[in-house]
């Protein structure tokens, strides 16, 4: 009577196609389960939106950064970064039902308001950056690496301060940093503290999780010798001279950076200052709309 029986050559061929379909099977269901998180996060941060620009329609101001940190230029505030949680949302009464919340973190997104109150960001970030177009290589990446999103009205050149007639202008990437305990910033350009939209630096909030909020201070997103790039009167930006000298400070600030190439920054350093009919045309529009409508155009 013949008995038949599995080799051992058999059972290890069986256990390693189970241990593969195995594998398969769990990071199916990881992936799967970190793109639904991320669905949750886009949904949170349209909803966000939705609330803080029907709060600006009806009550023509942004809603408070409350129990803000300060980022300064000497002593002059530029922009003001906490989270969007409980007192923020309750200013905006029916906008929004409940503060939105990381679905695996279980933090607050954060929240940056310019200091004249009419550009904010929201920061967050996702888990899957198959999408990203970023350039950094993840080669010794570990598991705690992500790329950070950034939205929704801040211009990503630079952020304005205004008194009376008097403006100033100071290059800055985002108006969102890795670390709150660093308020000045040129030295958030120095020591790379920035946060800017599919690069892995992450809001600050998120230092408390298993994810990387700086990564690796290597990544230069604006050279911090060249933070003013204009300060003087709004009426003096009608002049030529003044706005081909704001461009070209304005290219100086983020020239052999790490971003230089990023699409809204390499507009800005596409232009041709020797160019003086074009350069002007797209500089006159851009101040026309993001420092005063005081900025001629023709």
């Amino acid at each position: 009577m013949n008995k038949k029986a599995f080799t051992l050559v058999e059972l290890i061929v069986v256990i390693t196609i189970l241990a593969v379909l195995w594998t398969i099977g769990f990071i199916s269901y990881t992936w799967y389960t970190s793109e639904a998180r991320d669905s949750a996060r886009l949904a949170d941060m349209w909803n966000i939106k939705k609330a803080i620009d029907l709060n600006e329609i009806n009550t023509w101001k942004l809603p408070e950064v409350t129990n803000p940190v300060e980022i300064k230029v000497w002593t002059q505030v530029v922009f003001t970064q906490w989270t969007f949680w409980n007192t923020t949302i309750a200013g905006l009464k029916w906008l929004i039902s409940q503060n939105p919340k990381d679905p695996l973190t279980k933090l607050d997104y954060s929240y940056s308001v310019t200091s004249d109150g009419s550009e904010y960001e929201i920061g967050w970030f996702i888990e899957n950056d198959k999408i990203s177009y970023n350039p950094i290589s993840q080669a010794n990446a570990w598991e705690s690496l992500a790329p950070a999103l950034l939205r929704w009205n801040y211009n990503w050149q630079f952020v304005k301060v205004i008194s009376w007639e008097d403006v100033t202008l100071y290059a800055s990437p985002s108006i969102t940093v890795s670390d709150t305990s660093v308020e000045q910033l040129v030295d958030l350009a120095d020591q790379n503290k920035l946060v800017y939209d599919w690069f892995y630096n992450l809001p600050a909030n998120f230092a408390s999780s298993k994810y990387n909020t700086n990564w690796w201070n290597t990544t230069k997103y604006l050279n911090k010798d060249n933070i003013v790039i204009y300060n003087w009167s709004i009426s003096d930006l009608n002049t030529e001279t003044n706005q081909l000298d704001l461009l070209s400070n304005l290219k100086t600030a983020y020239n052999g950076t790490d971003i230089q190439n990023e699409y809204i920054i390499k507009k800005v350093m596409d232009l041709d200052t020797n160019n003086h009919e074009e350069s002007t045309k797209t500089i006159k529009n851009m101040l026309n709309i993001l420092v005063s409508d005081k900025i001629k155009r023709n």
